[in-house]
């Protein structure tokens, strides 16, 4: 682990957290002008990706001159890099995301969990697609979310919470291990989703167009149903007669309930709260766009 080769601990930053980085993106064609926004956080200035991350910008502020509305339908969508980020993560910074707040102990004491230690975190649904792994790394090598103790002096844990689909652990603050009876962990950190078997290519691939989002206006996922309803910022529609870039519209779904219908890319991205596969394909999601 870097943090400890560096004598710092579990993941401690060797010099101050660069912090946030706002990098806005403008393109001007014939018709007017756009713009493309990108927040990135970071320990190091290395994990930043400044180059890739102007080089993907420009091309998304580029694209976005010619964008239409998506098709309004029903099917798979492919949400990737940024996008993935705002579903996966906190409304708020430092806020856990859907499913690491379902996890917890405090959620489970406050009776909103809707995950039961040993049982399937799909409900009633049979999982049709790749099932998920998730860890509440807060020992990360250079985590955002990585700590040594944390304010009740509980050591930092690498946590398995969910393994192949079944809830294995609940992350739990000390206050909320004693109401509970459970262990301690600690305040979880970066929530870890294991990768797939398929190529992000491969994703969008299939008879039928697939929507490919790559970032969304403002992440809006309710944590207590999983119900999400956001508008796209830039993505992509890929089908048999090529690519063209969207703009505007909406993806709507519940994530809990998409989750047992999706399929992990093999490739892998991380962020300030989130780090796992770079793209995930949801079969069955509500497009709105034009008619």
């Amino acid at each position: 682990r870097a943090g400890l080769a560096n004598g710092r601990g579990h993941g401690a930053p060797a010099t101050p957290p660069p912090g946030l980085r706002g990098i806005p993106h403008l393109a001007r064609g014939t018709q007017g002008g756009t713009e493309y926004f990108r927040q990135v956080e970071g320990r190091r200035t290395d994990d930043l990706a400044l180059a890739e991350t102007v080089r993907v910008g420009a091309e998304l502020a580029r694209d976005k001159l010619r964008a239409s509305a998506p098709r309004t339908r029903l099917g798979p969508v492919v949400i990737a890099g940024e996008a993935l980020n705002q579903l996966m993560s906190g409304q708020v910074m430092g806020a856990p995301g859907a499913y690491v707040f379902q996890a917890l102990a405090r959620t489970a004491y406050e009776n909103l969990s809707r995950f039961d230690v040993g049982a399937a975190v799909y409900g009633d649904l049979e999982p049709l697609g790749d099932l998920v792994t998730m860890r509440a790394n807060a020992r990360r090598p250079y985590g955002v979310g990585s700590y040594r103790w944390d304010s009740d002096g509980i050591p930092a844990q690498d946590l398995l919470v969910i393994e192949d689909g079944i809830l294995r652990a609940r992350p739990a603050t000390q206050r909320f291990a004693q109401y509970l009876g459970v262990p301690a962990t600690g305040r979880p950190g970066t929530a870890e989703i294991a990768p797939g078997n398929m190529s992000y290519a491969a994703l969008l691939g299939g008879d039928e167009p697939v929507l490919e989002v790559l970032d969304f206006s403002a992440p809006n996922v309710e944590a207590l149903s999983g119900d999400f309803g956001m508008e796209i910022r830039v993505g992509y529609q890929a089908g048999p007669d090529g690519r063209r870039p969207i703009s505007a519209g909406s993806v709507t779904g519940n994530l809990f309930e998409a989750m047992a219908n999706a399929r992990f890319s093999s490739e892998t991205l991380q962020f300030a709260q989130y780090a796992g596969p770079a793209a995930i394909r949801f079969e069955s999601l509500q497009i709105a766009g034009e008619d």
